[in-house]
């Protein structure tokens, strides 16, 4: 690995970075729950399939046009999504999730 990747993997998530990284917790548990793929949710919510991955990863700020069109496509609300994110932004990130 890189020194400025590895040192980057070690810096502490900001709030904001934790808040980030929850909701794309959020949406890929929801979309577990609903048995879709990253593409049939990228489909129904007139996404590219590579944004759904990058929410989910948390490596972007979802803008409030992005999380209604994702919530919808989910069947779910865009509060229901937010809720899951606050409730895991305080759980440990683990990779494998």
């Amino acid at each position: 690995m890189h020194s400025d990747t590895a040192r980057m993997a070690q810096k502490p998530l900001t709030q904001q970075d934790q808040r980030i990284a929850a909701l794309g917790l959020a949406v890929r548990d929801a979309r577990l729950q609903a048995g879709i793929s990253q593409e049939k949710l990228a489909e129904a919510a007139l996404l590219h399939r590579n944004v759904i991955g990058r929410v989910e990863r948390g490596e972007t700020i979802v803008t409030i046009s992005t999380l209604f069109g994702i919530a919808d496509a989910l069947g779910v609300s865009a509060s229901s999504l937010l809720r899951g994110a606050e409730q895991l932004k305080n759980e440990p990130l683990h990779p494998s999730r």
